[in-house]
């Protein structure tokens, strides 16, 4: 098992990390009984290129204020802040604005040292991706996200913000893609990547691409590389393998087929 403060470089029971690593911030142990939201898993993943060229991007689930300025004050303390440079964030909740709004007598503050924990670990030319389907036209008390409200403030903090439902047109929009370079991860036009081959492969203007919503099928098929570049004679282990793997592994620990009827939260207070 892995828990919060730790990084993972293997997938599958393969070692990726000349490509790949996923460093672990949260749930936190004391949100094991929390809602489920809170009990999502952020993560920042580093994917390295050829050249030694890194890439990151904070992946922060469903997670709301209280738990993200958790998740930067610990790594802050710890003196580790490279586990939160990012050059690409995936809005919290698809945009929700519970990521730095709080509710004090029914009213919405702003909380400001977020976007400022958010500014400071933010990469030159860093983009916000949303992964939500279009904007109203205006935020109306208790709408589900997207929340305009969260959207600006992510406009105020970056130069670019890709919503998923409308990058290279609301009408048919495109995966978005970003390739690693020296500066980190880059946005590829949406032209640019429909032309750039499978995106399931991920190799984009020649560089190591990943599409939001897609990282997955990247990653397994550069395990699948690494497989096939594996000298004949190296017997793979025994048993099942990918998926089928994974659901093995949980069932092992429930000891049983049933979902958990209650959250689940793990790691550091």
């Amino acid at each position: 098992m892995s828990r919060p403060g730790e990084a993972v470089s293997r997938l599958d029971g393969e070692e990726l990390g000349d490509q790949f690593e996923a460093f672990i911030h949260a749930p936190f142990k004391s949100d094991c009984a929390a809602e489920r939201n809170a009990t999502s898993l952020a993560m920042q993943l580093t994917l390295k290129d050829a050249s030694g060229s890194e890439g990151h991007a904070l992946l922060l689930g469903d997670l709301a204020y209280e738990t993200i300025a958790k998740i930067f004050a610990y790594s802050e303390d710890h003196d580790r802040p490279e586990r939160l440079a990012w050059e690409v964030l995936l809005a919290p909740h698809h945009c929700s604005k519970r990521a730095m709004y709080v509710s004090e007598d029914g009213k919405d503050v702003l909380m400001h040292d977020l976007l400022g924990a958010l500014s400071r670990h933010a990469a030159d030319g860093a983009v916000v991706v949303v992964s939500s389907s279009t904007f109203r036209s205006e935020d109306e008390p208790g709408d589900n996200p997207p929340h305009n409200m969260a959207r600006h403030r992510y406009e105020e903090l970056v130069e670019k913000v890709v919503v998923t439902a409308e990058h290279g047109g609301a009408g048919s929009p495109q995966p978005v893609v970003f390739t690693v370079g020296p500066g980190g991860l880059v946005l590829v036009p949406p032209v640019e990547a429909e032309e750039g081959a499978d995106l399931g492969k991920a190799v984009v203007a020649g560089g190591l691409g990943f599409a939001i919503g897609g990282l997955l099928g990247l990653l397994i098929d550069r395990w699948a590389a690494s497989r096939r570049e594996r000298p004949t004679d190296q017997a793979s282990p025994p048993g099942p393998r990918g998926l089928n793997r994974v659901r093995q592994a949980v069932r092992a620990a429930r000891g049983e087929d049933a979902a958990p009827q209650q959250p689940v939260g793990f790691g550091r207070a």
